[in-house]
């Protein structure tokens, strides 16, 4: 079984920076909205932390949630794929 090498320019190496790079980038961008919703919300008396944590979806809340979970692993394995532009 031949080994692969993660060398700097190689096409698997440079998916699997891409992927990281889409991942980090939706993870910092949700992490900011996420904080600025939080204390928002603190700020005007409207929801606390503890109620967050505590949130249950509802059906079809559960199904967008899950929607948009599935559009970010999308994303971010679609940077694997051989055609940059698939994982559009």
């Amino acid at each position: 079984m031949a080994q692969m090498s993660p060398e700097l320019g190689s096409s698997s190496a440079d998916r699997a920076l891409r992927m990281v790079t889409v991942l980090s980038a939706e993870v910092a961008a949700l992490r900011e909205r996420l904080a600025v919703l939080e204390m928002v919300g603190e700020r005007k008396g409207l929801i606390g932390r503890e109620e967050i944590e505590r949130f249950r979806p509802e059906d079809e809340e559960g199904r967008r949630l899950r929607g948009y979970r599935s559009g970010l692993i999308d994303r971010v394995f679609g940077a694997l794929r051989a055609n940059p532009g698939e994982a559009e």
